[in-house]
């Protein structure tokens, strides 16, 4: 008869106690996936500006539906760029040169080299880059872009003025 009680005191602890850890790890996992939402941030969005086949040189500027803006380098030798953590979400792209705007241009001639210098080896690579044209800078020129999430490539290519 003893025996008997034990085994009924034991399944009735154990049924209890089932019970209660059942609860407690199903409002863990409840609790657990109540995390923050929101917009994902891209892992990575890269690509290459060019004009005419030549990289550009300059920034890119991607501005969010709120006017937040996020800019990214161009690699005047390579015209790639790169950018982390951009929010999914639909952008437009601006593109802008880093040079300084050189006012009416060079005067007559001033571009002409003489010829009888010298050549020296400076040892730093010639950047054969284009300046992209004006119209990229402004936010009606067309350029849009949806970032989804995961690591996206976009290549740009400009047309001249």
């Amino acid at each position: 008869m003893k025996s008997n009680m034990f085994l009924l005191a034991a399944f009735a602890f154990f049924r209890i106690w089932a019970s209660r850890s059942t609860m407690l790890i199903l409002g863990l996992l409840v609790i657990a996936g109540c995390g923050p939402s929101g917009p994902k941030p891209a892992s990575s969005l890269s690509g290459k500006v060019t004009l005419n086949a030549k990289p550009v040189d300059g920034k890119l500027v991607f501005v969010a539906p709120d006017g937040k803006e996020t800019e990214a380098p161009i690699n005047a030798l390579s015209g790639e760029y790169t950018v982390n953590d951009l929010p999914e979400g639909d952008y437009k792209i601006l593109v802008k040169s880093m040079a300084p705007p050189t006012p009416g241009g060079l005067p007559p001639g001033g571009n002409d080299i003489p010829k009888d210098l010298p050549k020296i080896e400076t040892g730093i690579p010639k950047v054969d880059s284009a300046r992209p044209p004006v119209k990229y800078s402004r936010p009606d020129n067309g350029l849009t872009l949806k970032v989804t999430g995961g690591n996206q490539k976009h290549n740009i290519e400009l047309t001249p003025d």
